[in-house]
């Protein structure tokens, strides 16, 4: 069932990165740093997206709760050369969304969160 749950959360991220012109790698991670997904070519690579934003998001989760500003959904990332998108999953993973500058930001969101959901009952925890 493990197995079965790996190739399907890996088919689900593949498939968001296959459907949305511009995307270029999406990693699916705990919030502590550990890859359970990627559409990246090597391991060393997706384990520092992971580590950088778990932990990007973790303190951005605490600035929006001292706030008061409810429960975080996205996170956005601008740079001059690209976009990046956080989503939670109900606190208990994170899916990082690499896309360049030019994508559709409004898309890459809503479907975001859209997959999140369906990640969610793939989770092993």
């Amino acid at each position: 069932m493990v197995t079965y749950k790996a190739a399907t959360l890996n088919k689900t991220i593949t498939d968001l990165s296959e459907g949305i012109p511009g995307i270029e790698a999406i990693v699916l991670e705990t919030y502590e740093g550990l890859v359970l997904a990627s559409t990246l070519p090597t391991s060393a690579e997706e384990e520092i997206i992971a580590a950088i934003s778990s932990a990007a998001q973790s303190v951005i989760n605490r600035a929006v709760k001292e706030l008061k500003q409810g429960d975080i959904q996205n996170t956005l990332v601008l740079s001059s050369s690209g976009q990046i998108v956080l989503t939670d999953i109900e606190g208990k993973a994170l899916l990082t969304v690499i896309a360049k500058r030019d994508s559709n930001l409004g898309l890459i969101s809503v479907m975001s969160r859209r997959i999140a959901k369906d990640i969610r009952g793939l989770l092993p925890f």
